[in-house]
């Protein structure tokens, strides 16, 4: 409900603080802008506490060491701290991508179905819970999930086939 205000085109603070007046979800352009600053807000406290963890993992002795050979901060980010991160971006990465094509709740929560936005951020889970739901076509529903289904392995596949090139385990 807070970003629904947030986007408001008359008394939203977005356009109050830009001093604009943008039609935030009702505009068919920019209403995906929308649900993704959203996505990636609601995602992101959850992924810094992950990365944190995995920052706290790592051992100090590498930065001490990296220290007495002379190396600088950024090239100590670049050689110790990203790869030994890398399993938890895989895991972070991974996660992101499925959850972003199993989306159903966000666009349905800030946008008016009856808006002329509303066909641009349909998901495909909307898509099938209209189908097998509010059309009582569940065969197509069926259908709508088997293919998400399909792309969710595809990716998944493809991530993992490349995993051993950027992912480092110790």
């Amino acid at each position: 409900m807070v970003w629904k205000w947030m986007f408001n085109q008359d008394y939203g603070l977005l356009n109050h603080l830009f001093n604009v007046k943008i039609n935030w979800v009702t505009d068919p352009s920019i209403a995906m802008i929308a649900i993704v600053v959203v996505g990636v807000w609601g995602a992101l406290g959850n992924n810094m506490i992950l990365l944190l963890g995995g920052l706290q993992d790592i051992p100090k002795d590498y930065y001490e060491a990296a220290s007495v050979d002379g190396s600088t901060g950024i090239h100590t980010f670049f050689h110790i701290t990203i790869p030994l991160l890398s399993p938890m971006l895989f895991f972070i990465i991974q996660t992101g991508i499925m959850g972003a094509l199993q989306l159903f709740d966000l666009p349905f929560m800030i946008m008016d179905q009856s808006s002329k936005a509303w066909p641009s951020v349909k998901t495909i889970t909307y898509l099938f819970y209209e189908y097998a739901f509010e059309r009582s076509n569940r065969g197509y529903g069926a259908a709508i999930i088997m293919l998400l289904i399909c792309i969710i392995s595809v990716i998944t596949f493809i991530l993992q086939k490349t995993e051993k090139k950027w992912v480092h385990y110790e």
